[in-house]
C-alpha cells in the first residue's frame, strides 16, 4: 500500500474536477462517463504515474477521453458533487492500493459508489475505501453460499 502523499493528492483533485466537469458536458449517463473513464488510456496514464509530468487541463483532458470514447449512453445524471466525490475516491482507492483503474471495477460499479455517496462521503477516503471492500467481500461471500445452495 503506497502513502498518501501530495502527488496522489494532484491526482486525486485533477480526477475529480474531470468527473465533475464530465458531469457537466457529457452526453451520456453518469455511470458510462466513469466506466469510459475507467478504461481509457488517460486512466491508464494516470495509474502508471507518467501523468504527473503531463501539462495538461481538465477541458483538454475531457477532449481526449472523449475523442477515444463514445460518450453517448444513458442520460441519468447523478450530480456535480457526486461524481466529484467518486472520482476523487476512485483515484484515491487506485493509488493507494497501487491498482489499475479498470481493476476497480470488479470491487465496485458506479451504481454502489452512486449510491454509498450518502452514507460515506463524510467518512475519510481510507475508511470509504475500507467499508466498499468489506461490503464487496460480504456479498462474494454471500453469492458463493447462494450458488454453493443452488447446486444442492
Amino acid at each position: 500500500m503506497r502513502e498518501f502523499d501530495a502527488v496522489g493528492m494532484t491526482l486525486c483533485r485533477f480526477q475529480a474536477d474531470l468527473f465533475a466537469y464530465g458531469e457537466e458536458k457529457a452526453p451520456c449517463s453518469s455511470s458510462s462517463f466513469v466506466r469510459s473513464f475507467l478504461h481509457s488510456s488517460l486512466a491508464k496514464r494516470m495509474d502508471s504515474g507518467d501523468f504527473y509530468f503531463e501539462a495538461t487541463d481538465v477541458p483538454k483532458a475531457y477532449a481526449e477521453l472523449a475523442s477515444e470514447k463514445r460518450l453517448a449512453r444513458g442520460k441519468k445524471k447523478q450530480g456535480r458533487e457526486i461524481l466529484y466525490w467518486v472520482g476523487y475516491l476512485l483515484r484515491y482507492w487506485a493509488y493507494t492500493e497501487e491498482m489499475d483503474s479498470q481493476a476497480l471495477v470488479k470491487y465496485v460499479t458506479p451504481s454502489v459508489l452512486f449510491g454509498v455517496y450518502e452514507p460515506y462521503h463524510g467518512l475519510s477516503m481510507a475508511e470509504a475505501v475500507e467499508r466498499l471492500k468489506e461490503n464487496t467481500e460480504k456479498q462474494d461471500s454471500a453469492s458463493i453460499a447462494r450458488r454453493i445452495y443452488l447446486q444442492k
